[in-house]
């Protein structure tokens, strides 16, 4: 089990508005889902270090990496697992996509993003 250190901190901000100063240096809590999620975007390699993943999420969102965080682990949590992602998702006759399929070169290649082949061989 992985615990959000930053979401009590969101918590004061959004519910109590209590001013935060600093939103830059909290960073995303990487866990076996956020690295899934970055790593078939693209973003890390596959065994990416979670210094590799923070410092790629400080550079895809620096006024505050941790913002990252909820939106990447729901997609690894509900689209995205380990075996057969569920990019194109039918629930109860609605479509629930994945909201990064669009962006995803696992979805559209099925390769494997590791340390040997940094980008995916498709382009």
């Amino acid at each position: 089990y992985s615990f959000n250190q930053d979401l009590p901190v969101e918590t004061l901000a959004d519910y109590f508005k209590i001013p935060i100063v600093g939103w830059e240096n909290i960073d995303i809590s990487v866990d076996i889902m956020i690295r899934r999620v970055f790593n078939r975007l693209g973003l890390v390699a596959e065994g990416a270090s979670d210094f590799d993943v923070i410092a790629k999420a400080r550079t895809l969102r620096p006024s505050f990496p941790g913002e990252l965080d909820y939106p990447c682990w729901d997609i690894g949590r509900y689209w995205c697992p380990p075996k057969n992602p569920y990019c194109y998702y039918k629930k109860d006759e609605k479509e629930e996509n994945c909201p990064l399929v669009e962006k995803c070169l696992y979805k559209k290649c099925r390769h494997v993003i590791n340390s040997k082949q940094p980008k995916c061989l498709c382009g």
